[in-house]
């Protein structure tokens, strides 16, 4: 609390006439924009979109965030694009317009009832495609099946179904 004392005087051409005091109570809040969220994070990227995902400011500059706005520039440019209508009360955003083959970087701006503060660090860099070529995928599994039919020892052929299982689980299932 502050107390402000005001003195009021009343003059008319030379006499003062009435001398008043007013005290009164004031309690100040003092609110500012907030800070930058952390760096989003781009997941379950596919050739025509990703989630876009980010974690609240530290500094909520005194008042509530009441939302975020969303960014995206194309990686070899500086021209950031807010793709967001309006604020977004989550701290996710799926983004449904990529071209493949584009390289894209996001960038995430809290808002609070002061405004709109400083925008994140951008996101790693990330191109817009499908996670792996289904194509390269049926042309991997017909020809290690036909190899794997061909061989005449069984040894070599759990081997081969050993080699096979282990690049399957590590380039493909995890995508």
């Amino acid at each position: 609390m502050l107390a402000i004392v005001i003195m009021v005087v009343v003059r008319y051409p030379i006499t003062v006439y009435e001398v008043q005091l007013i005290i009164c109570n004031v309690l100040l809040s003092i609110a500012d924009k907030p800070g930058p969220p952390e760096a989003p994070t781009v997941s379950d990227i596919t050739k025509t979109g990703c989630v876009v995902t980010w974690q609240p400011p530290k500094e909520d500059g005194g008042s509530p965030v009441t939302g975020y706005h969303v960014e995206r520039c194309l990686a070899k440019s500086d021209r950031w694009l807010k793709i967001s209508k309006g604020s977004v009360a989550e701290l996710k955003f799926t983004v449904n317009d990529l071209v493949e083959g584009n390289e894209y970087q996001f960038r995430v701006s809290a808002e609070n009832k002061v405004g709109v503060g400083l925008p994140s660090s951008p996101s790693p860099p990330f191109a817009a495609k499908d996670p792996f070529s289904k194509r390269l995928f049926f042309a991997f599994l017909e020809i290690s099946l036909s190899t794997f039919m061909h061989c005449t020892c069984v040894s070599r052929a759990f081997k081969f179904y050993k080699q096979f299982h282990s690049y399957f689980m590590s380039n493909f299932l995890h995508l």
